[in-house]
């Protein structure tokens, strides 16, 4: 095993902090990154219940979930347009700051608008998301856009494939969420606005570390003694406009589940809510893991675009599914047959079906294969077809789970389900009309 990881890791051709990875190496590497930040973000949810309660932690999951998706809507968006373009510059060896200027303006402008839906939308939704302290409602604004910053400043490291600094950062991150939240909660004694705080602390020093690395890489980089990388304004615009729309149907499909179940009031509703987030965040922890290949996928199908190889693209894909699919069945036996038992860990009051658990596993499972072909859409700029799916997925989502009369989990349960498959089958045609419906 260890001769193996060497061999992989060789693969790469740099060391941990320079250079680029090839996909090999990259994604091994991520694999191991990713699983640290699945352990460090169950054990910060972990110490999240028993430090707050599992009413509080209620709406802490309430709280989790409104910043992520705002990281998601902004955050994801300019991370994977800032590491497509980055990573185009860097293979042409061309100045990076002409897109961190546009990217920037663009990134300024949507967090504006942001914090002007934020500012409308304060009565409505503050008192039925943070009754108990309604500070809580801009704490998740703040912290979303901190985490949005600290996403876009990673995809930089992203694009130029500085999958080290890529993955330290990641690890960085969680164990400072970690780390702020004994302080402001277990040290200062200040509850659920303590964790609040500590996420807010968190962010700010993650960005820093963040633009630490990029300093370091730039010192030594070719990129930035040549001509500038240009971007079309209107290019620019049309693929901006896409990846936000995207990720805004990713963002609710993703993170509402909580929302939904604390907006009923009550005691009992707040603790399904806690309850609910930590099964989806453990049955969606395969498709974290896979976001190692998918990570090191966008930049390196980006460049296998320029290059007009098909058959390079193919073969890429099916190589990434003869992986993902037999790890993929896995992961969803496992989590039928010890998932419950996990969630008890956290709490004895956490008594969750393995049928419901097998329905969200199953959903993490398609999430995984149509996320590796929404990368190659991507990558040959076909965002408005990923954007779609995910619009008639997260319709689909909200449908069956409103509308069917069922018990809220599980219409939430079913839900999932038929729409993971309907988005795997949209991406797949769009795939096949774009790379393998072609002739090489």
């Amino acid at each position: 095993m260890i001769v193996m990881i060497r061999n992989y890791l060789n693969a790469g051709r740099t060391s941990l902090f320079k250079g680029e990875w090839s996909l090999k190496g990259g994604t091994l590497l991520m694999i191991l990154v990713y699983l640290m930040r699945g352990v460090l973000s169950y054990f910060y949810l972990f110490i999240a219940v028993r430090l707050l309660g599992t009413v509080a932690y209620g709406s802490f999951s309430v709280l989790y979930s409104g910043f992520t998706m705002i990281g998601f809507i902004l955050g994801q968006s300019f991370e994977t347009l800032i590491s497509k373009y980055t990573a185009e510059a860097a293979s042409q060896q061309l100045n990076l700051r002409s897109i961190f200027l546009k990217v920037g303006i663009v990134f300024g402008v949507v967090s504006i608008f942001i914090v002007l839906v934020a500012i409308v939308s304060e009565n409505y939704l503050a008192s039925r998301l943070f009754n108990e302290d309604l500070s809580l409602y801009w704490f998740m604004i703040c912290i979303g856009l901190g985490e949005s910053i600290d996403m876009t400043s990673r995809g930089i490291l992203r694009g130029l494939r500085a999958i080290g600094l890529y993955g330290t950062s990641f690890v960085i991150n969680m164990t400072l969420r970690f780390l702020t939240l004994l302080l402001f909660v277990k040290v200062f004694n200040l509850g659920l606005r303590g964790a609040a705080i500590g996420l807010l602390l968190a962010m700010a020093l993650s960005i820093l570390i963040n633009i630490a690395f990029y300093s370091q890489i730039a010192r030594t980089s070719k990129i930035h003694k040549a001509q500038n990388f240009l971007i079309g304004n209107r290019e620019l615009r049309a693929y901006m406009s896409s990846m936000l729309w995207m990720f805004t149907a990713m963002a609710l499909y993703f993170h509402t589940g909580p929302m939904l179940i604390k907006a009923q009031g009550g005691v009992a509703s707040a603790k399904l809510a806690g309850m609910f987030l930590l099964a989806t965040y453990l049955t969606r922890l395969p498709a974290q893991l896979a976001e190692s290949l998918t990570v090191n996928l966008l930049p390196h199908l980006a460049n296998v675009s320029v290059q007009a190889n098909l058959d390079k693209t193919r073969n890429t894909i099916r190589k990434s599914f003869k992986i993902l699919i037999p790890l993929g069945t896995l992961s969803v036996i496992g989590l039928y047959l010890f998932g419950p038992w996990i969630l008890s860990i956290f709490s004895n009051e956490y008594i969750y079906s393995r049928n419901g658990m097998a329905l969200l596993a199953i959903n993490g499972f398609m999430i995984i294969l149509t996320n590796v072909l929404a990368q190659l859409l991507l990558s040959r700029s076909k965002t408005r077809h990923v954007a779609f799916a995910w619009f008639v997925g997260c319709a689909i989502f909200f449908g069956a789970s409103l509308l069917n009369g069922l018990p809220v989990l599980t219409s939430l349960e079913w839900g999932y389900l038929v729409s993971s498959i309907i988005m795997f089958f949209i991406v797949s045609i769009s795939v096949k009309v774009e790379i393998y419906g072609r002739s090489s």
